[in-house]
């Protein structure tokens, strides 16, 4: 990859973990900035002039990894479109993508190799631990 001084933009609230950190590797490596952006709150009414879209403003592209939901991905994807920076892995590219319940209905449609899953109104350790041994993991239908 030719040197581009690009500049890409993170935005996770977690911690940096080895993938994070390798992609971080691989784009320096190719003179490019990397940077993770997190945010421990974001004013939804004022989303469009938050700090979170003043730090993104000084970015080429924007890179979602975690921390919000569906429509505030598509609020975020919105004010970034106005400003002209594009925005990766957001809902209107991959509707599916942090959808937790559909990414198994869509894996079981199509014979995908995939984790059990089981869509439960309440949590209850007996019934999972009957259905899947245990040692499993339980999560929201979005989010980690």
């Amino acid at each position: 990859m030719q040197n581009t001084n690009y500049k890409i933009a993170v935005v996770t609230n977690t911690a940096a973990g080895q993938s994070l950190n390798d992609l971080k590797e691989t784009a320096l490596e190719d003179g490019v900035t990397f940077d993770q952006i997190k945010f421990p709150y974001l004013d939804l009414i004022e989303i469009a002039t938050s700090d979170l879209i003043k730090q993104l403003q000084n970015y080429d592209v924007v890179y979602y990894r975690t921390g919000m939901r569906d429509t505030t991905i598509d609020e975020l994807a919105l004010v970034l479109k106005n400003k002209n920076i594009p925005l990766i892995n957001g809902s209107e590219t991959h509707p599916g993508a942090h959808k937790k319940i559909q990414q198994a209905l869509v894996a079981g449609r199509y014979d995908i190799p995939h984790p059990k899953s089981f869509l439960v109104d309440k949590f209850n350790y007996d019934v999972a631990s009957s259905l899947l041994g245990t040692k499993f993991v339980v999560k929201p239908d979005v989010g980690a």
